[in-house]
């Protein structure tokens, strides 16, 4: 009982503090359109009292995302240079819904670290906002899209991506030399 009165104690002083970390946050540029709606953050609250029987407010949840931001920021950045140094990263894009509207969830990865990032945006404008692939000089492994080729590295097509496009024409056509092509790239 003491555990969840202090927990209480805690998100309350955090719930105090949420809307000024808010309002630093919109005074240094931050996005109107990056703060969950009330509905939204009601929903989630509920979500954690229905889960972890722990009742917070909407406004308490958003200090926690604004505090895990400012927490994770070194690590993001941590990973954001490992990837532009990195001699091979994969780059992909798809969509998805944000509050019932389309955006696209890019993603970068080498061996030892991924980054996702979403944007409103699918090309250039997204690529260059998130900021790594331009700053990326060495091998670039992407499925033939046409804003991947705007950027000036090396580039490598992506053998998933081939090998899709590949079956969909052995089998829509029933021509014989994509299963040819499919043998090279699998062997």
């Amino acid at each position: 009982m003491r555990a969840r009165q202090t927990a209480r104690e805690s998100l309350s002083r955090r719930h105090e503090r949420g809307g000024a970390a808010w309002a630093e946050h919109s005074r240094s540029g931050g996005s109107s359109d990056a703060r969950p709606t009330v509905a939204a953050r009601a929903k989630r609250a509920e979500l954690i009292d229905d889960l972890y029987g722990l009742e917070v407010s909407p406004a308490t949840l958003l200090a926690w995302i604004e505090e895990a931001g400012q927490m994770l920021r070194p690590a993001v950045e941590s990973i954001t240079q490992a990837l532009i140094e990195a001699p091979v990263v994969h780059a992909d894009e798809s969509g998805l819904r944000v509050a019932s509207c389309l955006h696209w969830l890019h993603t970068a990865a080498s061996e030892t670290h991924t980054w996702y990032g979403v944007h409103t945006k699918r090309g250039m404008e997204a690529i260059e906002a998130h900021g790594i692939l331009p700053k990326r000089i060495a091998t670039l492994v992407h499925d033939c899209w046409k804003p991947y080729w705007k950027l000036e590295c090396v580039h490598a097509l992506c053998n998933a991506h081939l090998l899709r496009e590949l079956v969909f024409l052995h089998e829509s056509t029933g021509q014989t030399w994509p299963q040819c092509m499919i043998d090279i790239l699998i062997s």
